[in-house]
C-alpha cells in the first residue's frame, strides 16, 4: 500500500517527465543550435597569416603553403598577405587526421 507522500511524489515525477522535460529539452536544443551557429560564425571570421597558422598549429610553414598551393587548404588574399580562416584550417587538420 502506498502512502500519500509516495502518491504525491509519483504524480509530481510523472508530471515533470511528461510535461516539463519535453519543454526544457526543446528550449535547450534551440539554445544549443543557436549557440553553435553563432560560435561557428565567429570562428569563421577569425583568420591567420600563414606564419600565424604555422605557429598556432605547430605545422610547418612550407606544409601549409603547399596545402594552399595544391588547393587542399583554402585561403583569402588580403592585399599582399595570404590569410587562412580558422574553420578552413581546422577542417584541413581534421582531414589529415582521418588519413592517418
Amino acid at each position: 500500500m502506498s502512502t500519500i507522500e509516495e502518491v504525491i511524489q509519483k504524480t509530481v515525477e510523472t508530471t515533470i517527465e511528461n510535461n516539463i522535460n519535453p519543454i526544457i529539452a526543446d528550449k535547450l536544443e534551440k539554445f544549443q543550435s543557436q549557440f553553435f551557429i553563432t560560435f561557428a560564425n565567429i570562428m569563421n571570421l577569425q583568420t591567420y597569416t600563414v606564419n600565424e597558422a604555422a605557429k598556432k598549429t605547430g605545422i610547418g610553414y612550407k606544409k601549409i603553403r603547399n596545402a594552399i598551393a595544391t588547393g587542399k587548404l583554402q585561403c583569402i588574399a588580403d592585399g599582399g598577405v595570404t590569410r587562412v580562416r580558422h574553420t578552413d584550417l581546422f577542417l584541413w587538420i581534421e582531414q589529415i587526421k582521418q588519413k592517418q
